[in-house]
């Protein structure tokens, strides 16, 4: 098998989509050797900051010195990023071998799995071949139904911040979406929380957390201590840990941060970790992560950041005020169909100045005139739809004015291509 004949094998295993269930999973995990039992997981769900916490947590336990695991989705560059352990991607090597070991051992199992479930057992398959001490696993899709809640008892579950999104499949209201996505919570297995989140989240979780004698930990903000937010230096304190440093920005960043903190204090506290406070420091500092409010020109500034819903359009026009006050932006946008572009221009139109339309690279994108219609109702602003990104881009650099910045955001189908663009 080759590189194409496994991405053929790995894209095209079996459905197309997502469908909720444990049933597939568990039958493909038996019929391979249950590769997830005694693995040590830290799980982690949310609508937004899944992938910043799971980085922060990531970077820490690789500068204490562990070998650790990390899968999630989706891809920015490449599939391999999906799989990784300490930085390193899943080479094309061990993924044309894996796929072909992993196809030889399920063999002709009476199921038939979608992408993301074959993926998902590709996953445990390799981090249990490489002897992770931990492995990072964030969530699909939900988290009740989701394919990585086939593991047995995490460390600890995390749940990120929780908005409307999906409600298609995880329920019409925040208290529904939270009972989806506190599916990942077991019986007595410590919890953490994003601190700034809706009540009825928070009433949804302390239920959940009671069923499954749970303890929820959610950071103390009256700890925090926000000494710096500005491009060029993101600095706090927590809890007696001073001047720590972020590389990552934007100003939801700060409360990521310490929502990971809470998970490594178990980590260290319940479990004995050697989790020193250097370790700390340095893993905080070298957490990255592409296309969440990364600057990746200066002169004009261009920002790219993959907000896709109103949640995330509400962090980033927060951290633009912050971070750069006074400025306006030229945005350039692509949203998929599924997502509320409505609410998401509403929450920063006031910040922008023109518009540049673009595809997703998504089957399940807006047409460019879809979007156009959706923000002319909403927005007074000029908007101009431009075939390829590049495009987009091209003219937003040319109209962008001295008191003004350039901001990608709407979907994470655009931040692989705008990423190549700019480096």
């Amino acid at each position: 098998m080759n590189y194409e004949e496994a991405m053929t094998a790995i894209r095209f295993q079996g459905q197309e989509g997502s469908i909720l269930r444990l049933s597939t999973m568990e039958v493909l995990l038996e019929a391979s050797g249950n590769p997830q039992i005694g693995m040590q997981f830290i799980h982690v769900a949310g609508t937004n900051g899944k992938g910043s916490v799971s980085q922060y947590v990531y970077s820490v336990l690789i500068a204490a010195g562990y070998k650790v695991g990390m899968y999630t989705s989706p891809s920015m560059i490449s599939f391999n990023e999906r799989m990784q352990i300490n930085r390193q991607l899943i080479s094309d090597e061990d993924l044309i071998a894996l796929a072909d070991d992993v196809k030889s051992r399920i063999g002709d199992v009476a199921v038939s799995p979608t992408e993301f479930e074959w993926i998902t057992a590709l996953a445990f398959h390799y981090f249990h071949r490489e002897a992770c001490d931990f492995v990072i696993l964030e969530v699909g899709l939900g988290g009740r139904l989701d394919a990585t809640n086939v593991i047995d008892k995490p460390l600890v579950s995390v749940i990120t911040k929780i908005g409307l999104d999906h409600q298609d499949v995880l329920g019409e209201t925040l208290e529904e979406i939270t009972r989806e996505k506190a599916g990942i919570i077991k019986e007595g297995v410590s919890v953490v929380a994003y601190p700034l989140q809706e009540a009825g989240v928070f009433e949804t979780l302390d239920t959940v957390c009671a069923e499954k004698s749970a303890d929820l930990v959610v950071p103390d903000l009256i700890e925090l201590d926000i000494i710096s937010a500005q491009p060029d230096a993101q600095v706090f304190s927590y809890k007696g840990l001073t001047d720590l440093r972020l590389n990552m920005l934007g100003v939801y960043q700060f409360y990521n941060a310490v929502t990971a903190l809470e998970v490594v204090f178990i980590l260290r506290g319940l479990y004995g970790l050697e989790l020193s406070d250097s370790a700390i420091r340095r893993g905080l500092a070298e957490g990255r992560m592409i296309g969440r409010f990364e600057i990746v020109h200066q002169a004009p500034t261009v920002i790219l950041d993959g907000a896709h819903n109103p949640q995330g359009v509400t962090a980033l026009a927060e951290s633009i005020r912050r971070l750069f006050p006074g400025k306006r932006i030229v945005a350039v946008v692509g949203v998929l169909k599924d997502k509320n572009l409505a609410d998401m221009i509403d929450l920063i139109d006031d910040l922008v100045s023109s518009y540049q339309l673009v595809l997703p690279n998504s089957m399940r994108s807006f047409s460019l005139d879809e979007m156009a219609a959706v923000i002319q109702t909403h927005s007074q602003k000029p908007l101009q739809t431009n075939k390829y990104l590049r495009n987009a881009f091209g003219t937003a650099m040319d109209v962008v004015g001295d008191d003004e910045i350039i901001v990608c955001f709407g979907s994470l189908y655009l931040m692989a291509e705008a990423y190549a663009f700019f480096n």
